[in-house]
């Protein structure tokens, strides 16, 4: 996974209409908000991949994700819209 290609979104106000807007205030309290960021991921870029070590939890609050997974043969299975 790269970071380097999303784009953060250094704007606390959006970041608090999106917790509002998805009544995520309650479960990302004010003791995790120095660790919440928000950030812009490009249509078809990658967040993350099979096999990958994840150190973020990400909450998609707009857009679409498409999850899939592939097969031996090399083929995209999508799991999820």
């Amino acid at each position: 996974m790269n970071l380097n290609q999303m784009k953060e979104i250094m704007d606390s106000e959006k970041l608090n209409h999106y917790l509002k807007a998805h009544q995520l205030e309650n479960i990302f309290n004010g003791a995790l908000m120095p660790y919440l960021s928000l950030y812009h991921v490009e249509s078809g870029e990658c967040v993350c991949s099979q096999g990958d070590r994840v150190n973020y939890l990400y909450v998609l609050v707009k857009g679409k994700v498409k999850v899939y997974t592939t097969s031996v043969e090399g083929k995209n299975l999508i799991l999820s819209f």
